[in-house]
């Protein structure tokens, strides 16, 4: 093994220093001091050894392979120290989640190994750089994961040493006597949740209750029942739908409140953490309705910060701690100061430009906890926005650091029909992983990560697989326009019914969609080179083609309607007629990849984004 594959582990530690020799294990990997491991610990590396032909025991006699020791080490409960000398190996942690991630080390080594393994000695020190370092999937906008699919996510988390893991929830849990609201949804069940939380507790992931409870309430406040909560019962525009819908719990009905201590009530039991996100965010409509007269006497933020304190009165005498996304409070920044004692501000922004760096110094010059969240840049793409991506992690977790936030948060949203497949987040999740852990590391260059994909997600010793998604997230940002939490081609496919071109298209050019071509043709040809031994190989090649194909369709699109600008019902028959056979081929392609990873629930709702064109044409 060459020593340049310490470089190769996610995420990279805080000290690898090279020793002189190597080691080269036995057949029979002797394990002493198996009760300082989890039992998790111990599968991972068991789980990395047998391909190589090595067996993970308990010693029986002799000297082990593998000592785990336990003593006060610097860098808390999460740090821990591995040294491979010529003739065993030994971990050293202070408590059961330093072993945990020591041997997740370990376990990454032995796996980027083939054949009998003789490791290079080194001694890694290593401790987290956030105490915080979670990610949140949206499973709010028609895709809710199977049981399997979340399994997978924290496996895949734990192994890059995430600790927080966030579902984020709107209408899709399942709770008692609200059935109208989630019945067509296939929500997550308490019994669902509280076998979720023990998995992720035994893979040192902590997972935290979400419940949207202000805005976004719009998948309850549209049914009758629930209508006369709402700040504008008639109904407003929002970016999350297709017809006008009321959007916001009124702030000031006693029975908004009485609905959300039903619904804590239900939720919050299911988990073991003590930490809560109540969301709050993105309030559009609040004192268009009938909160009119308190806004116009106390303004916006004096009654959003009224809501907000009365939420948090709820959630402390549950024994919770309230975060929540800080966005309407960091609109009026002088109130900051006004809020609760305990709450933790969220700070969400997901532009490589995002101002996270007027942001965390100022709420943190409250001597509030706060946690920073970027994210994965996969919504509203398709196939994802590489450099945004990058560039919003690197910010999000430079500030942080600086000003001394409690942690950070990756987000992974769904807007508009959650139509990226799950692999296109993996870069955003991997890149955070390494940035997170290790704030002092170098970020990670597109060809790096493509490696590390390839090692440590896709089984692909060649790296062409890993290739191959970066390819596909470099294909929107080649278009050469940059739009806000979108690619151009989303939204050429998501507003095709609309007149061409619409506000974000207008400097939409031939030479642009050339480029997004070009590279979409490089991203096809590393598909075609991958030689990937992961168990969902065939499904990660659909996905791709998937991914692909409604992207050389968007390119398509733009094309023509650059040609012909105007209503899609205006182009030729003949195109017309070619494109509704394509619009219904990708319909059909994402009705069999959907199932593959997500619950059937909501899926009529994001193949209406594909129906919308379909009727346009």
């Amino acid at each position: 093994m060459h020593s340049a594959r310490y470089e190769l582990l996610v995420p990279k530690p805080h000290e690898i220093s090279p020793v002189e020799g190597t080691f080269e294990l036995p057949r029979i990997v002797g394990l002493a001091g198996g009760n300082h491991v989890p039992a998790r610990a111990r599968e991972r590396l068991a789980a990395a050894l047998e391909p190589n032909g090595h067996t993970l025991v308990e010693p029986g006699g002799g000297a082990p392979t593998l000592r785990a020791s336990q003593r006060e080490i610097e860098g808390g409960p999460e740090a821990y120290e591995l040294e491979v000398t010529p003739t065993h190996i030994l971990l050293v942690a202070q408590a059961p989640a330093g072993f945990f991630h020591g041997l997740g080390t370990l376990a990454q080594l032995v796996s980027m190994q083939a054949g009998a393994l003789r490791l290079n000695c080194v001694r890694i020190v290593d401790a987290p750089g956030f105490h915080v370092r979670g990610a949140m999937l949206d499973i709010s906008r028609n895709r809710v994961p199977t049981m399997a699919t979340l399994f997978h996510i924290v496996e895949l988390l734990s192994s890059w040493k995430y600790n927080q893991l966030q579902l984020y929830t709107e209408h899709t849990f399942a709770y008692a006597g609200h059935e109208d609201v989630w019945r067509d949804q296939d929500p997550i069940t308490p019994d669902e949740i509280r076998e979720l939380d023990r998995y992720c507790t035994e893979h040192f992931i902590e997972l935290v209750p979400n419940q949207q409870s202000f805005g976004h309430m719009h998948h309850w406040l549209r049914h009758a029942r629930y209508k006369d909560l709402a700040e504008v019962p008639e109904g407003v525009d929002h970016p999350f739908g297709f017809t006008p819908e009321p959007f916001s719990l009124n702030p000031n009905d006693p029975r908004a409140f009485a609905l959300l201590e039903d619904l804590y009530d239900q939720l919050l039991p299911c988990f073991s953490s003590n930490e809560f996100n109540v969301g709050l965010d993105e309030t559009f409509d609040l004192g268009l309705g009938r909160s009119a007269e308190a806004v116009k006497r106390d303004g916006v933020d004096g009654v959003y910060l009224s809501f907000l304190k009365q939420v948090a009165k709820r959630v402390r005498a549950r024994g919770k701690r309230m975060h929540f996304w800080a966005d309407i409070v960091l609109n009026h920044p002088e109130r900051v100061a006004e809020l609760p004692e305990g709450v933790v501000p969220n700070l969400w922004g997901y532009e490589a430009h995002h101002p996270f760096d007027k942001e965390c110094p100022h709420v943190a010059s409250f001597g509030l906890d706060f946690i920073v969240c970027p994210g994965t840049s996969s919504w509203q793409t398709i196939g994802g926005r590489l450099d945004n991506m990058r560039g919003n992690i690197a910010s999000a977790v430079r500030h942080a650091k600086a000003n001394g936030a409690l942690g950070l948060l990756i987000t992974d949203w769904g807007d508009r029909g959650h139509l990226q497949p799950l692999p296109v987040s993996y870069a955003g999740w991997l890149t955070h992983a390494a940035a997170a852990w290790n704030p002092a590391a170098k970020a990670l260059e597109g060809q790096e990560l493509a490696e590390l994909l390839s090692q440590h997600v896709f089984a692909d010793p060649t790296g062409w697989m890993g290739r191959a998604w970066i390819d596909l997230a470099r294909v929107g940002e080649a278009v050469g326009l940059t739009l806000h939490n979108a690619s151009p081609l989303s939204i050429l496919l998501t507003k095709a019914p609309e007149p061409f071109p619409c506000t974000e298209l207008n400097e939409l050019t031939v030479a642009g969609l050339e480029r997004a071509e070009s590279m979409l043709g490089q991203a096809v040809a590393a598909r075609g080179e991958q030689a990937s031994q992961a168990g969902d190989v065939d499904l990660l090649l659909a996905e791709h083609a998937w991914c692909e194909r409604t992207m050389r369709f968007a390119i398509e699109i733009g094309r023509e309607r650059l040609r012909k600008p105007g209503q899609l019902v205006e182009m030729e028959p003949e195109l017309r007629a070619r494109w509704k056979v394509e619009v219904d081929e990708i319909s059909r392609d994402l009705q069999s990849l959907w199932v593959k990873r997500s619950r059937r629930g909501a899926l009529e709702g994001s193949l209406e984004w594909f129906s919308r064109i379909t009727r346009a044409l």
